[in-house]
């Protein structure tokens, strides 16, 4: 009887789960995002390479006022990238959100962590619509070395 009711409730959740769309593909959120993309069309997977790492490029740790944008131009003539974005070393609470260039950042952030000591990585995919500029942005309280390291990009 179990096995026939958890069956009946995977096919439900899975007949009626909400969707993502990534681009033209709509994703049902039941499925990870890596194994969504990688059967999609027009998403080149690549050897990964780190953007930026504030552990080797910077003194400091981003605070959470943090505002950068970073010329990259493996980006350009690319609508999206896959980024791996990790914080370590955090202290205190906050947040980084990655987005286009000169765009006005989304409500929603990339990674979060709320508390010390952490290491914590999200995967992200990011519209860049053709330019070679991402921009991030803290908020929060806290502070926390940035890792983003490029995994592919949407064309």
């Amino acid at each position: 009887m179990n096995t026939v009711m958890n069956h009946n409730r995977r096919e439900l959740f899975t007949k009626f789960a909400p969707a993502v769309a990534i681009g033209a593909l709509a994703v049902p959120m039941i499925m990870s995002p890596a194994a969504a993309l990688a059967g999609a069309s027009g998403v080149t997977l690549i050897e990964p390479f780190r953007l930026q790492d504030s552990r080797t490029k910077e003194a400091d740790k981003y605070d959470t006022t943090a505002a950068d944008d970073l010329f990259v131009e493996a980006l350009e003539g690319h609508q999206g990238v896959l980024l791996n974005v990790t914080v370590t070393q955090t202290e205190g609470s906050g947040f980084f959100l990655i987005c286009k260039e000169h765009q006005t950042p989304a409500r929603t952030s990339t990674i979060n962590w709320w508390g010390v000591g952490q290491t914590l990585a999200n995967l992200a995919v990011v519209n860049v619509a053709g330019e070679p500029g991402i921009h991030i942005q803290g908020g929060g309280s806290g502070r926390a070395h940035l890792i983003i390291d490029v995994l592919g990009f949407i064309n």
